[in-house]
């Protein structure tokens, strides 16, 4: 491994200490795939060329898997909802213990958005989570600075006489 020691990785960081505690936390860990669901900027994709078989091999017990021949990208929907639709994934941005929805930036959404996206998570867990996700994930960073263009390019421009 790592061509017979040659390459060094860097120390581990230490995680936020918000992290730290979720992660200690039997309550917070017992539903972490559904508050990673409702973290999600993208979604797995792969095109099927032929009917869906479900090989019995992969899906005995243990946690969701599947087996994809070909290739795998992963997919991102639009920025903004279909008319009348409702927001999600990456159509809900973190800010700090709200949530801004980018083609509503003057009204903020508390946590409730990501919470009715999932049935039973914590108000507390997910601000806690979106705090953490705002200071440290570049993508985060990278969609609230998206969302601040998007607005900036959204207002009308004033001609001076």
């Amino acid at each position: 491994c790592c061509i017979e020691g040659k390459v060094k990785l860097p120390p581990r960081r230490e995680a936020p200490r918000k992290l730290r505690l979720l992660f200690n936390n039997p309550v917070f860990m017992k539903s972490i795939r559904a508050y990673n669901n409702v973290s999600a900027f993208t979604s797995i994709g792969a095109t099927r060329s032929e009917p869906l078989r479900v090989d019995e091999s992969v899906t005995r017990r243990g946690i969701y898997n599947f087996r994809v021949m070909g290739t795998v990208c992963h997919r991102m929907g639009s920025l903004l909802p279909p008319p009348g639709g409702k927001r999600t994934f990456a159509q809900i941005y973190p800010g700090g213990k709200r949530l801004i929805h980018i083609n509503d930036p003057d009204s903020p959404v508390r946590v409730a958005s990501r919470i009715r996206m999932t049935d039973g998570l914590s108000a507390e867990f997910l601000g806690d989570l979106d705090e953490v996700m705002e200071q440290y994930n570049s993508y985060v960073q990278q969609f609230l600075h998206a969302r601040e263009i998007l607005i900036e390019r959204s207002r009308p421009v004033l001609e001076t006489a």
